[in-house]
């Protein structure tokens, strides 16, 4: 067989075990391939990596306009050999434990119902809360392969999963970040004012990672359960009303701002989930005092030169509560309810900040999750992690 039709079934190979059928730049055959076809052995290697009889019309419409018939008798019996060594139960069963949906070659009767057989087994060790934990940590993607009695409870798995691989990813950038302009740093050929950036940035990566860690070690806690088989998922801790009373007041400037998805509030076209790089120089400069007779002071622009001061007087206070988040999964948002302490600030003319949910908050960090200004008229999640001053 020709090198690059040898080629070609390689990649097709590879596309089927990511699910992926059909690769349109192998659908063209030259004129010296369709000349030299081994039209049974290509019908075969065709079935082998996944692919339906549609693949042939492809085929032999390459090869007509090169004037060469193609024999689809020798291609049929050719795929239905490959198609029985396809459609075996460990295949079924190694595509459902790797989330993927029933093969579109196994869908006929009945040579892919030994196939279908083993998929259907796989789907019942697959649609687990511990595996579907381990699937979203390690960055699957759901493809809503699990049955209605099973769906619900890989669900639950595979959200903490996925939550925890999407902190990890954000770690990793911060990190990949950091060492960045640790290296402008250490470069003594570094101007003044591209080193006091890099500094100021630092600051910010530091508490961006100071605050993703915790988010970390919350996800992974709220995971502990689906240790066991059958387990169910249990909330991640978080602060009570009490330890809020003994650690918010105090004064918190802003250090970082990272939102849900990436947005362009400085309009320089192009987008970042890095909420400091967006803001103005003086809309960073945000600190909120919070007293212990429940006055709040929120204070922006204050400490920068050039800025308008702004100074906004409130009362604070904490409310247990539950917390609604929704989610995009593939067609479906799902929401879920989790326990949460809120930070509620109100004006002496009823006028409210944003709810902020206190997601971590200590002897040195502030750790909220609220709605922030996304640029385009409308709010988007952020998290926002203060830093305590003169403390």
């Amino acid at each position: 067989m020709p090198a690059f039709s040898s080629l070609c079934l390689q990649l097709l190979r590879a596309a089927a075990l990511v699910g992926l059928i059909g690769l349109t730049a192998c659908a063209d055959m030259s004129k010296s391939e369709c000349a030299q076809a081994d039209w049974r052995a290509l019908g075969r290697e065709d079935a082998l990596s996944g692919q339906t009889l549609a693949r042939f019309a492809r085929r032999s419409e390459a090869c007509l306009k090169n004037g060469l018939p193609a024999d689809r008798a020798l291609y049929e019996a050719g795929h239905a050999q490959g198609q029985a060594a396809f459609c075996t139960p460990a295949r079924g069963r190694d595509d459902a434990l790797a989330g993927q949906a029933p093969a579109a070659l196994c869908a006929v009767e009945p040579v892919g119902e030994p196939y279908r057989q083993g998929h259907a087994a796989g789907l019942q060790q697959f649609c687990t809360a511990p595996s579907g934990y381990e699937y979203g940590r390690k960055g699957g993607s759901d493809h809503q392969v699990c049955p209605a009695e099973l769906a619900a409870v890989f669900q639950i798995g595979f959200r903490m999963g996925h939550e925890l691989y999407e902190l990890n990813q954000r770690l990793a950038d911060i990190q990949k970040q950091a060492a960045d302009e640790r290296a402008v740093l250490a470069d003594t050929k570094t101007p003044p004012d591209r080193r006091d950036t890099a500094n100021r940035h630092l600051g910010q990566l530091d508490a961006d990672e100071a605050a993703t860690r915790k988010l970390i070690r919350q996800a992974e806690f709220s995971a502990l359960s689906l240790a066991q088989p059958g387990g169910a998922a249990s909330p991640a801790p978080v602060p009570s009303s009490g330890v809020a009373a003994e650690w918010l007041p105090g004064q918190w400037r802003l250090a970082s701002v990272s939102f849900s998805a990436p947005v362009d509030l400085n309009r320089d076209g192009v987008k970042s989930t890095d909420g400091m790089s967006e803001l103005s120089p003086c809309v960073r400069d945000r600190q909120l005092d919070l007293e212990g007779d429940q006055r709040a002071f929120l204070r922006v622009g204050v400490h920068t030169t050039g800025c308008l001061p702004v100074n906004q007087i409130y009362r604070w206070r904490t409310e247990e509560g539950m917390r609604q988040e929704v989610r995009n999964e593939g067609r479906r948002r799902v929401a879920t309810e989790r326990p949460a302490l809120f930070l509620r600030l109100r004006g002496v003319r009823d006028d409210e900040v944003p709810a902020m949910v206190v997601e971590d908050v200590d002897a040195t960090y502030l750790i909220v999750r609220t709605e922030m200004p996304d640029g385009t008229g409308a709010t988007r999640e952020a998290v926002a992690t203060y830093r305590r001053v003169g403390r």
